[in-house]
């Protein structure tokens, strides 16, 4: 908070904006919703007015982290679906590829399974493309939610809590979604699938055509 003082009294936009989202972040990891909304908020409109559209699109991600964490679905497809169009615009593929997991994760909340899986493929194809471990290794989580009741869901959420790539708030996101499934992982350190073994089930399962 100190830094935004210091940021807003120079009548920094750029570093007001940073420091927003930073400070959104930390309210989002912490529950405060309202906070981070605010944040991301008042940074996007900064962000558009300085037509700074990467720093835009990173804005409408966290807003639709938001709006998905609080159960407002289909503002969060609104959000995910302008930020993949800004990062497509600006040639950006980890901010496309993030977006179309937000989307993949939004739409099975929605119970729209394929176009959840439809989504999911292609944003894992783009993070293969851009061979970003991490990001292959947070839509191979989603996939592993998409896939829940199949042996593959399971082994693909393994894998993405026993990564060492694996980002700390898909972890977390993996265990929570694991108790609330009531799902029974094997514990760390057993064998399980690697990232390429991970990475081609899931492209075959998803250009399958979903059983009904």
């Amino acid at each position: 908070m100190e830094s935004l003082s210091i940021f807003r009294r120079q009548v920094d936009r750029s570093g007001i904006a940073v420091c927003l989202i930073n400070l959104g972040n930390i309210a989002n990891v912490q529950g405060d919703y309202e906070w981070a909304r605010a944040c991301y908020q008042e940074s996007y409109e900064l962000a558009a007015a300085a037509e700074n559209r990467s720093q835009m699109a990173i804005n409408l991600l966290n807003l639709g982290s938001v709006a998905r964490a609080t159960g407002e679905a289909i503002t969060a497809e609104q959000q995910y679906q302008a930020s993949l169009a800004l990062g497509r615009e600006i040639g950006n593929g980890l901010i496309a590829a993030a977006a179309l997991d937000g989307l993949g994760q939004t739409r099975l909340m929605l119970g729209d399974l394929p176009g959840a899986r439809s989504v999911l493929r292609e944003g894992l194809e783009t993070a293969v493309a851009l061979k970003s471990s991490s990001m292959i290794l947070t839509l191979l989580a989603s996939v592993g939610r998409a896939l829940a009741g199949q042996p593959l869901g399971a082994a693909l959420l393994f894998l993405a809590l026993s990564h060492e790539n694996t980002p700390h708030h898909v972890r977390e996101e993996v265990l929570a979604f694991a108790a609330a499934e009531q799902m029974t992982l094997p514990d760390l350190g057993q064998p399980g699938l690697d990232l390429e073994e991970g990475v081609r089930l899931s492209l075959t399962e998803l250009s399958a055509e979903p059983a009904i």
